[in-house]
């Protein structure tokens, strides 16, 4: 599942060519039935995810939750259970601020 901010989407960023090879892509993964892509609108404003993107990875089975954290300079993984929790709050926050796209047009 991939949660974006509508701006994000809207923001010129790299070349036009860049651009339009990410919506691109964007649109042929939005297609595939395990692949949902959920935006955030602007009208929502601030979200607890406002500064460092993050990856939540929930492994199937016993195996334990992680946590990817973007930092500026580099990557944080996360493993505590304590720590994890303030991530998965939130996740659900933005789930719920966010709506599914069903057709991504860019």
């Amino acid at each position: 599942m991939l949660v974006i901010r509508q701006s994000v989407l809207r923001a010129p960023v790299g070349t036009p060519r860049t651009r339009s090879d990410q919506v691109r892509h964007l649109k042929e993964v939005s297609g595939l039935p395990h692949v949902t892509i959920r935006v955030i609108p602007d009208a929502v404003g601030l979200t607890g995810a406002l500064y460092f993107p993050f990856s939540l990875f929930t492994p199937a089975g016993d195996r334990p939750k992680t946590v990817y954290v973007e930092t500026l300079t580099d990557g944080l993984l996360v493993d505590e259970e304590s720590r994890i929790s303030h991530y998965e709050a939130v996740f659900e926050e933005l789930l719920e601020v966010s709506e599914v796209i069903d057709s991504f047009d860019g």
